[in-house]
């Protein structure tokens, strides 16, 4: 099975998203900053598993991972840094369970 664009697109956002909290300024928020830490760590290693394993149910766990990171700023009290905070991660985690779930479709498309 080939390796899909959009396996890439989510490695990426993992690596933003694990560096979001230095990056938009919420490090100093422990539980947030660790909740989108353990979310870019796990859409790294699952994404790059993705290129070589290309199974179905990663791209679900992907997709969960996205909705995690939509709610991130209430779960991990992201949100008292603001709204530009907020909506940059909501977005991104909308891009990631979209991608995730387009990536789904096409591999179940291919089998």
């Amino acid at each position: 099975m080939k390796r899909l664009w959009q396996d890439r697109v989510n490695l990426i956002l993992g690596v933003l998203i694990f560096l979001s909290p230095w990056i938009l300024g919420f490090s100093d928020i422990s539980s947030g900053s660790w909740l989108v830490r353990i979310v870019g760590i796990l859409l790294i290693v699952l994404s790059a598993w993705a290129f070589s394993n290309p199974a179905a149910w990663i791209e679900w766990v992907n997709v969960i991972l996205g909705v995690i990171v939509i709610l991130s700023p209430w779960i991990g009290g992201i949100a008292a840094k603001g709204a530009g905070t907020t909506w940059t991660l909501v977005i991104a985690g909308i891009i990631i369970a979209v991608v995730a779930y387009l990536a789904q479709k096409e591999k179940a498309q291919a089998s």
